[in-house]
């Protein structure tokens, strides 16, 4: 990684922290958890932990809200976002990966 792809990293992150972290104050507890999860996957690496963690706050009563921020926020579903870090793991042969996104169905 570069040291200019290394800050840019950071300074997405950063952002998405700030983004989160705005949501919450505005009360807008959708985009916090639609962008929780963007930050769980993104990246080389997703986080698993955290990935699954967000998910785990969804309901009936919340999941289409977050689903629908998620769309507006990345411009994809978040079942896409989903299903790509399953398919992701599944091509690069990291099973434990592709078998744990695929039992969060």
């Amino acid at each position: 990684m570069t040291a200019s792809s290394s800050s840019s990293s950071c300074a997405a992150a950063i952002r998405r922290r700030s983004q989160a972290r705005r949501a919450l104050i505005r009360g807008d507890r959708a985009t916090a958890d639609a962008t929780a999860l963007h930050k769980a996957m993104a990246g080389a690496d997703t986080d698993r932990k955290a990935l699954f963690g967000a998910l785990e706050k969804l309901n009936g009563d919340n999941v289409m809200g977050v689903m629908d921020a998620y769309q507006k926020q990345y411009g994809e579903s978040l079942e896409a976002a989903i299903k790509g870090e399953w398919l992701l793991g599944f091509l690069s042969g990291d099973k434990n990966k592709a078998s744990t996104c695929s039992t969060a169905r």
